[in-house]
């Protein structure tokens, strides 16, 4: 649900711009020197969709790639789908440190700082965490047992 509303706060973003719900939107930002910055923000609302949809996918098929060595197969995908942002966070911290300094839209110094943090820090991180939990499973580190076999009747 989170990767959803983040989303439509995105393509929100995208078509109006830095303006709440219930004003009327900035479509000039389109056109203008935000242009990359809206392209980025439609990149990125698809990234959640993305991550989203490996969400429902391992809640409604949990042992779906489960094996003695791996686990949840959407468990890589959604560490690749994070690992995305990395470029987009980069891109947009970048941007912002070169592309506004000068204009009405230049943004503060901890906007940019903030970017940089996730592209190299944060997003890194989260996408290692899944990709790890893919490779290493539970079950091999002893914490869980792993039953292939069907539940016993009784």
């Amino acid at each position: 649900v989170a990767s959803l509303t983040r989303a439509a706060d995105d393509f929100h973003f995208v078509a109006c711009g830095r303006v709440w719900y219930w004003m009327p939107c900035d479509t000039e930002g389109l056109h203008d020197v935000r242009e990359p910055f809206r392209i980025l923000m439609m990149l990125n609302a698809f990234r959640l969709i993305g991550n989203a949809v490996s969400l429902s996918l391992q809640y409604w098929y949990p042992m779906a790639g489960v094996s003695l060595v791996t686990g949840n197969q959407q468990l890589w995908w959604r560490g690749a789908w994070r690992t995305s942002g990395t470029a987009i966070h980069a891109s947009m911290g970048m941007l912002k440190a070169t592309w506004l300094i000068g204009t009405q839209f230049e943004r503060p110094v901890i906007e940019v700082v903030v970017h940089f943090i996730r592209a190299f820090l944060l997003i890194p991180a989260e996408s290692r965490s899944l990709i790890r939990q893919y490779y290493e499973p539970g079950h091999r580190a002893g914490r869980m047992r792993l039953s292939l076999q069907p539940w016993p009747s009784k």
